[in-house]
């Protein structure tokens, strides 16, 4: 399975577990997220029902155990209230999916990339241990 997919089906899963609030928006609507540079190309947003949900509000703690978090991308570089569980370290050629996966949870309004579906939560990262 492609990382982009896997990290689109992860998503999808994620936001299964957030209730519909039609009345309110996302935070795709959050003031400067349409001028995100990659606003117009999260197609996925729709797709995997992100447009339809309300994320909890502001610093409500969001934790992903995946590859690890390139820490030094720009859109974790200077996020704040993002907290490291363990050593990030990417080697392998899957280590990217843990980046993408926290950039479609919570990459800030910051006008570089993309805006994740909950880009105001406290996030924790943990890398899990290498496969055998």
């Amino acid at each position: 399975m492609s990382l982009p997919l896997r990290a689109l089906l992860f998503a999808a899963a994620l936001l299964a577990l957030v209730a519909p609030a039609a009345a309110q928006a996302s935070r795709a609507d959050a003031p400067g997220a349409a001028q995100e540079p990659l606003a117009s190309q999260e197609w996925w947003r729709t797709v995997v029902g992100a447009d339809a949900i309300v994320p909890p509000g502001p610093g409500k703690p969001v934790t992903v155990v995946d590859s690890g978090l390139d820490i030094t991308h720009e859109e974790f570089r200077t996020r704040p209230n993002t907290t490291l569980l363990n050593t990030q370290t990417l080697f392998g050629p899957d280590d990217d999916h843990g980046t993408e996966v926290s950039s479609v949870i919570g990459a800030p309004v910051n006008h570089l990339g993309l805006v994740g579906v909950y880009p105001e939560q406290r996030f924790a990262v943990g890398m899990r241990a290498p496969s055998a």
